[in-house]
């Protein structure tokens, strides 16, 4: 029983960690207040996750998810403040390192893009990622490795094989995912009738709060 709940209270705590890492990148970007940065990793720290965050079989979400945005913040303050060439090869290393283990949830992968997206948010010029060119062929160099090495087997095998009728399947399964992984349990998580509650006092809220505007609107033109 113990060490179950030292492995739940690991996993807690890697997605408080990739929370607060991904509030440190937000603060980076220029369009977006400190307000807003903290709004969105609030948000992100409280999102239903498959029903239930701190579940075993989320470990490996957990894990990948704080490495990707440990290594993405790693990546700026890399990018800002390195100016030694021994420190920068030696950064370099240990960031391609950390995105190379952060592939281990091949479904996560997609989150890579955003490291690109930010480069070119950054320096405004395709070109630039030609000094990039380790970052673009890490993830080939995994799925090389790891298919040499350790091949999928039995249920797994194919599992990330794209194909159309993947596609059509994933496109027709879409709405009952979301139901289930997003609305499901939150209507599960609030007792019975309470729902109902919440709205009912959040729309009087709000129509007392536009008419004590249109009031005090009508009372500053007089």
């Amino acid at each position: 029983p113990h060490a179950e709940v030292f492995v739940h209270i690991l996993i807690f705590m890697l997605y408080y960690f990739s929370t607060v890492f991904l509030y440190c990148i937000l603060k980076k970007i220029d369009f977006l207040d400190d307000d807003a940065s903290l709004f969105i990793a609030i948000l992100y720290a409280t999102t239903c996750v498959n029903e239930a965050r701190i579940t075993f079989v989320c470990f490996n979400y957990a894990l990948s998810n704080m490495l990707f945005f440990l290594t993405f913040y790693l990546f700026i303050l890399w990018k800002e403040f390195t100016t030694n060439s021994l420190l920068n090869l030696a950064g370099r290393i240990v960031i391609l390192l950390l995105f190379f283990v952060s592939f281990v949830t091949n479904s996560l992968l997609v989150f890579y893009c955003i490291l690109f997206i930010y480069i070119y948010y950054k320096e405004k010029d395709w070109t630039c990622y030609r000094k990039y060119i380790d970052f673009l062929v890490l993830p080939f160099v995994f799925f090389a490795i790891k298919h040499y090495y350790w091949p999928t087997f039995g249920y797994y095998i194919n599992y990330n094989k794209i194909t159309f009728e993947g596609i059509k399947l994933a496109i027709r399964q879409l709405p009952q995912g979301f139901w289930y992984v997003y609305i499901y349990p939150i209507l599960e998580s609030i007792p019975s009738h309470f729902e109902l509650y919440i709205l009912l006092i959040l729309a009087t809220l709000i129509v007392i709060d536009r008419l004590l505007l249109k009031n005090k609107n009508i009372l500053s033109i007089n």
